[in-house]
């Protein structure tokens, strides 16, 4: 069991048909850098018919966004290490995630 936040291994994952899954020391911040989360698990929206973009609201249950989660080049990236993950939207378009995950 780790000893404190900093311990935790950060991971990302995608769900098929629906969110980014957050899970760790996990901080979300606006396009502003203004802080919308901080906590251990936090679903993310893919779809975009999300409601409270950028977090999953279930909106992809009846969107009919599809998606395998497969991605071409089977690479997983590991960033070592322990610390806080910091997702930031960029404005009108993608999340971008610094910090150590798996």
């Amino acid at each position: 069991m780790p000893d404190s936040p900093d311990d935790i291994i950060n991971n990302i994952m995608v769900r098929p048909g629906g969110p980014l899954i957050a899970r760790g020391n996990v901080e979300v911040l606006d396009s502003e850098g203004q802080v919308l989360f901080s906590g251990d698990d936090v679903a993310l929206c893919r779809c975009g018919a999300s409601s409270n973009k950028p977090f999953c609201d279930g909106s992809h249950k009846g969107s009919g966004f599809t998606d395998s989660a497969q991605f071409n080049d089977q690479k997983t990236e590991e960033l070592q290490g322990t610390g806080k993950l910091i997702i930031q939207c960029r404005k009108n378009a993608m999340l971008l995630a610094k910090g150590p995950m798996k």
